[in-house]
């Protein structure tokens, strides 16, 4: 009878065992599958990244040029120093910001998978949204007590700024969230690629639009502050 039910207990192992290597295999097989979905790529023209490329060099480099062209020890003016200066050394660091080398090479990518829009999103929340919008922006937005300098004029537009800077912070989660959870379990079919074709295009040039509100902030705050010194 104990040998009976050892047998019937390997048999019950053997089964569970042959039933886990079944699944495991199945999942492994429709994976491959799937890799080849998100290996669809979106292929950008020339002219779009040229474009593209060209809008933003122009707009940092009249930031640039408006940093460059501050010098704190000839200013003579009414305005507090330091908050001149912080508020030019922000934009400086800003400017290093987008000048990122991969960030850079990301944007200027003629074919994307979605992987490639994923390594985009990362790199734009890193250097842009966290480097610039928040770790140099946001502080001079805020009104108040809190306000970082009680200036008239930054009082002034600093309801822009924060309100901007707020959007900012946003505009990407829901396309994060899209693009964390592109994973499936099927098989590949036209059907299938087209849907990873066109999430990793309306991602990207998702995240593009928030790129292209970042530096227009930047370049707005930038002249404003040009024509307070």
């Amino acid at each position: 009878m104990i040998k009976l039910l050892k047998e019937y207990i390997k048999v019950i192992g053997y089964t569970f065992t042959g039933l886990v290597f079944g699944a495991a295999f199945f999942l492994l097989f429709i994976n491959f599958y799937h890799y080849k979905d998100i290996s669809t790529k979106l292929e950008r023209k020339d002219e779009d990244i040229q474009t593209y490329k060209q809008y933003v060099n122009d707009r940092l480099s009249e930031v640039k040029s408006i940093t460059e062209s501050f010098n704190p020890n000839l200013y003579k003016g009414p305005k507090e120093r330091v908050m001149l200066m912080t508020i030019n050394s922000k934009l400086q660091l800003c400017v290093k910001e987008f000048e990122d080398e991969k960030l850079n090479e990301a944007l200027d990518k003629k074919e994307l998978t979605i992987k490639d829009v994923y390594n985009f999103q990362n790199l734009y929340r890193s250097k842009i949204v966290n480097g610039c919008i928040v770790n140099q922006l946001y502080d001079l937005g805020v009104t108040g007590n809190e306000a970082k300098f009680h200036d008239a004029d930054l009082a002034k537009i600093a309801p822009f700024l924060k309100l901007n800077a707020d959007s900012i912070r946003t505009d990407d989660d829901y396309v994060a969230n899209v693009l964390l959870n592109n994973g499936s379990y099927f098989f590949s079919s036209e059907n299938s690629k087209s849907n990873i074709y066109e999430m990793t295009r309306d991602s990207f040039y998702e995240i593009r639009n928030s790129y292209t509100k970042s530096i227009d902030l930047l370049l707005e705050f930038s002249r404003w502050f040009k024509g307070i010194v």
